[in-house]
Order: structure tokens, then sequence, then C-alpha cells
């Protein structure tokens, strides 16, 4: 159902998504204060959030609030919530209200890769890896080590028999976790309230909550997920619903006309709550906190945009706005000389797009080098 307002212009759950996210200062202050009061971040932030549930009809159903609770946790993680970077995602799932009635309510969930950023994020590993074993191959978990062993190399025309998780810590500490596909939808059917909900991973697209599961699995039994002292993140941890039990899953209850989203500072936890529809006030203007330029001297730039034909190309293709920021986006990704113009446009578009979807450098870098560019 949608209202009309003054101008007779419909009002549907996006408008006013779209209105607090783009219009309300206290929005924008909230989630600046989940990227360390960097308002810059928190406007490429949101717009990826327009973006999202742009894209997703479901999410379009959802109320406001509860779409901009749950990607407060996303942002206080750090992690994007475009699916394709496969670091985190918002889903609508139909949940049942006491009353009966069906309400569609976004649920924030952490995908294999947001992990292991995570655990990375940390500084306490060697290395981390998720992997799959074919059935022509053998495996063991060595009695001695603990570590996982496995026999021959896959076949990728043969069915994925396991999934398993290995790492390694700098202390010299490893673990290794081994499940097959029983045990993970074992572990699925009795830990995940979305198992069964046809729009949900599970049932969609299972190879990518098998790995996940056995990664996080391993990482939150057995190594570091998150600093200790990081009470924001622990709390946004806590609340990933892909691992709620289904008795925990009461509806959500809000009271239309608050305008905050709080947080406890004792535990950095979002406190449910809703953002003003009503009322917006002025975006405050996206200069205020400009990127941050390479550092080089005026002149310098000047000289490197007459000599560089790659800064001129990206002005030319309105990849950037100026000079400045064409320096720093090269500074950025790193290009050899050597490779074509038109590829460098390519990537340093590419580059520009993840950013604008909320990705901080290192993970539009990472994307990029698997060959995920924005849609």
């Amino acid at each position: 159902m949608t209202d009309n307002n003054q101008n007779g212009k419909a009002i549907t759950p996006y408008t006013q998504l779209k209105a607090l996210a783009l219009e309300n200062t206290e929005t924008l202050e909230r989630f600046a204060n989940a990227f360390g009061g960097n308002k810059q971040r928190a406007r490429s932030f949101l717009s990826s959030v327009l973006t999202v549930v742009r894209m997703d009809s479901a999410l379009q159903e959802c109320r406001p609030s509860d779409v901009l609770n749950e990607c407060m946790r996303a942002a206080v993680l750090g992690l994007p919530i475009n699916k394709e970077l496969g670091l985190s995602c918002i889903i609508a799932y139909d949940e049942t209200q006491k009353d009966g009635s069906k309400k569609k309510t976004p649920h924030f969930q952490i995908m294999k890769q947001g992990y292991i950023e995570l655990a990375h994020s940390t500084k306490e590993y060697l290395i981390i890896h998720t992997g799959a074993i074919y059935a022509n191959q053998d495996h063991r978990i060595n009695q001695v080590t603990g570590v996982l062993e496995i026999f021959g190399d896959p076949d990728i025309e043969q069915p994925i028999t396991h999934y398993f998780n290995y790492f390694k810590m700098k202390n010299g500490f490893e673990s290794s976790l081994c499940m097959s596909i029983e045990e993970l939808d074992d572990h699925g059917k009795k830990y995940s309230k979305s198992f069964f909900n046809k729009a949900g991973l599970w049932q969609k697209d299972p190879p990518v909550m098998y790995a996940k599961t056995v990664t996080k699995l391993n990482i939150k039994r057995n190594g570091k997920l998150i600093k200790d002292n990081d009470t924001a993140k622990l709390a946004a941890i806590k609340d990933d619903d892909e691992y709620l039990d289904p008795s925990d899953a009461e509806p959500q209850q809000f009271d239309d006309q608050r305008s905050e989203l709080p947080i406890e500072p004792a535990t950095g936890e979002v406190i449910d709550g809703q953002f003003t529809d009503a009322e917006t006030t002025e975006p405050e203007p996206v200069t205020e906190q400009p990127p941050a330029p390479v550092e080089t001297t005026p002149k310098s730039k000047k000289a490197k945009s007459e000599t560089d034909p790659r800064v001129a190309a990206l002005l030319s293709a309105n990849v950037v706005p100026d000079e400045t920021e064409a320096a720093a986006v090269l500074a950025k990704i790193n290009i050899n000389a050597n490779v074509p113009i038109e590829e460098v446009v390519k990537i340093a578009r590419g580059f520009k797009g993840w950013k604008d979807m909320g990705a901080s450098d290192k993970q539009a870098i990472d994307a990029l080098n698997d060959g995920k560019y924005p849609k």
C-alpha cells in the first residue's frame, strides 16, 4: 500500500528510504560514526544501500528503518553489502507476524569472504583457505597435528563430497575443519532460520552457504574473528541473522515516530529504532570532505596531467571529476604504464564503481583482481 504526499506523488517504502538516506542529516551522522567520523564514506555507503534496494524488489517492500538497522551492522564491520563482492548482503524474508500475516523483513548476513576479511583484520593470520573435496579424492585428519590431509588431484567433473577450511596463525597455531555435504545440510537445518526459505541462499545457492558455514565455524571455534576490545564489531557479528535459532526470531517492533538508530555505548550494539520519514533536512555538501589527493605538489600534478595520457583519458571518459582525483585513483590501482589506455579506463571505472558501493580500496582492488566489476 502506498500513500500520496502533498504534491500527489506516491510515497513508498523505497521513497522513504531514499529520503532518509539522502536528506536526513541524523542518518548521515550515525553512519559516519560507524566509519570513524568519515562522512564521505558514509555517503558512499548509503548510496550503495539505495542501489542494492533498488535492484531487489523484496527489499523494496521492507520498512526503511529495518533496512537501515541491518545496514548499520554492515557499516560497523566495514563490509559492503553488494552480494557480488561476496563479503556481506541484506536479504528479505517473509516472516510470520503474531497476527498470522506475512511481512518482508531484511536480514544482514556475513558471507564467506566477509568472515575471512574480518579474521585477517586482526592481523594474526598467515593463511586462511576454504575449499572443496571431490569424490575422486581421499582425505584424513592427521591424528598428531589435527590438520586435514587431502590425497589426489581434484577432478571438477566429479561431485563435491566435502568442504573444508584451514588456517594458520602467526603464532604457529593451525586448524582444519572438514564437513560432508550431509553434515552441512544437517547443520543448516538445525541452526539456520532461513534454511527452508526459498529466498535464502541455502536454497538458492547451497555451495555458497557450505563454504561460509565451514569457514565461520572453524574461525569462530578455533581462531579469532574480531579483536577482543572491539565491542561494536562483536555485537554486529552476534547479530548475523543467518545463524539465529528459529525460536529467537521474534518480529522486531519499532516506534514509527522515533528518529534515531541508537547504539548502546557499553556494548556498541544497535538498539532497535526508527528513522523519521516525514521530516528531512538538506544534505551537507559532498565537497565537505574531498578524496585524499596523491602526495605531490600542485605543480607536479599539472605536469603529470600534461605528460600522462591516462589522466586525460579518465577525465574525458568522465570516470573522475578532476585531475587531482584522477591522479589519486591511478595511484591506488597502481597499473603498469604499459597497460593500454582502454584497459586503464575500464579498471579505474570499476574501482570507482566499487568505491561508490561502499567498498574499501582493498576490497575494490581484490574484486577487480578476481575479474569482478560492478554492474
